[in-house]
């Protein structure tokens, strides 16, 4: 008699711990927002271009599911592996898009560092991480509060 109780006790112990609502672990700014951080950058340095932008993040090409952020923009953002490299003698050289033969832009991006929880230091540039954009979580979207060009580059 006394074991069934015990176990009918357990039972409802367990059966109130699971009925009980669970408080949840608080979700920090920055779980899931290192795509929107490096998001915003694009679209901020993206504003006056036209054409193809190819991306890379952190030296690799970018997720798909990164990409499809950019279905609607107005220009478009590929990987940095689609593209191949053109020479140009005397002058910079280019970037075309290896499937359609469009010319484009290279941009690079990386993170360098969380201030806190809504705000955070971007490296990034045509060619090469070239400045700094400082990137704000502010009216629950991310987006560049500044861009500082670095002193020396290349």
């Amino acid at each position: 008699m006394e074991k069934i109780i015990y176990t009918i006790a357990a039972l409802l112990l367990f059966l109130s711990a699971s009925a009980s609502p669970q408080k949840s672990p608080t979700k920090k700014v920055n779980d899931k927002s290192d795509d929107e951080v490096l998001a915003a950058v694009v679209r901020f340095a993206t504003l006056a271009r036209k054409g193809v932008v190819f991306l890379s993040i952190n030296g690799r090409d970018p997720s798909p599911d990164f990409l499809r952020r950019f279905a609607v923009w107005y220009v478009r953002v590929l990987p940095k592996s689609q593209a191949v490299y053109v020479p140009v003698p005397n002058q910079v050289g280019m970037f075309k898009d290896k499937k359609t033969g469009e010319l484009g832009s290279y941009f690079e991006l990386e993170i360098d560092k969380r201030l806190n929880d809504a705000r955070v230091e971007v490296s990034g540039g045509w060619w090469q991480p070239c400045g700094t954009y400082t990137v704000i979580f502010q009216g629950g979207v991310w987006s560049v509060e500044g861009y500082e060009a670095w002193n020396m580059c290349w």
